[in-house]
């Protein structure tokens, strides 16, 4: 057992050392009520903390003022970002898997995922399933001798891709649109359904690149953009075999079906009915 390479009061049982580019993770060990020297130092790293066993744990930036306070699980997790001061005390000696995360690494996943860069915020107790398992998994590389690093590697870039996600979370409202921006892409929907409508396009009246706009619209709705626009199609199409006479063939048209089969062909998967079984009954 030697010294941790990310926090060097703490005792290290196993971990990665330098083998990974932008994580280094541990499996730890630190005493309870540890003093902090004067000149003790914010991160340069990202720090995650996954206590592997029941503990308490109570900080503040400066350890004297007024400190937070929570029971952990091992199904919870601590995140102090770079550049934050924290001072925890464990009320016991814990064991815990902790991983320094370089911000340079957040970086490259945000451009990877085309999104702005991801801020990093405080999170003393929270859960997340994802970003568990990915933590769980890479020290797993390590404490099995023999495993393959390319497999390490793959799983560091889970870890901080699930990193990522959960601070786009709370920036993103859970990754979904917000009202306004979804608002928006409805209104524009609605105007243009008698025309070709693109992804590329809702996407630009939402400001997302087509990739984010797409993984944010699913999990607001729970389907597709292409889904959502034939949906609104078909509603359309009702309204009009209803209250109107028009042909079939204009109500085609006026919806945006690029012919009258194609638009009988999927009024009735959507339905069940024809248009004309529709209109008449």
């Amino acid at each position: 057992m030697s010294a941790s390479i990310i926090k060097s009061h703490i005792r290290r049982v196993s971990g990665s050392g330098h083998a990974l580019e932008h994580v280094i993770i541990e499996r730890s060990l630190e005493a309870p009520f540890m003093e902090y020297a004067v000149n003790y130092r914010p991160p340069s790293q990202h720090i995650l903390v996954a206590p592997t066993e029941e503990t308490s744990l109570s900080w503040s930036p400066d350890g004297r003022g007024r400190r937070k306070e929570a029971n952990f699980s091992s199904a919870d997790l601590i995140l102090n970002p770079s550049g934050c001061f924290t001072r925890p005390q464990w009320d016991r000696e814990t064991s815990f898997i902790l991983v320094a995360v370089q911000p340079k690494g957040v970086i490259q996943v945000c451009d990877e995922l085309e999104i702005r860069t991801a801020e990093v915020p405080e999170r003393f107790h929270f859960r997340n399933g994802a970003l568990l398992r990915a933590i769980q998994r890479l020290m797993m590389c390590f404490d099995v001798a023999g495993q393959p690093m390319m497999k390490a590697r793959e799983m560091e870039l889970t870890l901080i891709r699930s990193l990522v996600s959960e601070c786009e979370n709370l920036r993103d409202g859970n990754h979904r649109l917000s009202k306004s921006r979804l608002e928006a892409v409805h209104a524009f929907v609605l105007d243009r359904l008698s025309s070709t409508i693109t992804l590329e396009e809702m996407a630009k009246v939402a400001g997302y690149s087509n990739s984010r706009f797409l993984l944010l619209f699913r999990n607001t709705m729970g389907f597709s953009p292409h889904q959502y626009v034939m949906r609104e199609r078909i509603e359309k199409a009702r309204v009009l075999l209803a209250r109107t006479r028009l042909p079939l063939s204009h109500v085609a048209t006026d919806c945006g079906f690029s012919d009258q089969s194609h638009f009988a062909r999927l009024f009735k998967r959507h339905t069940g009915m024809t248009p004309h079984q529709w209109r008449c009954g």
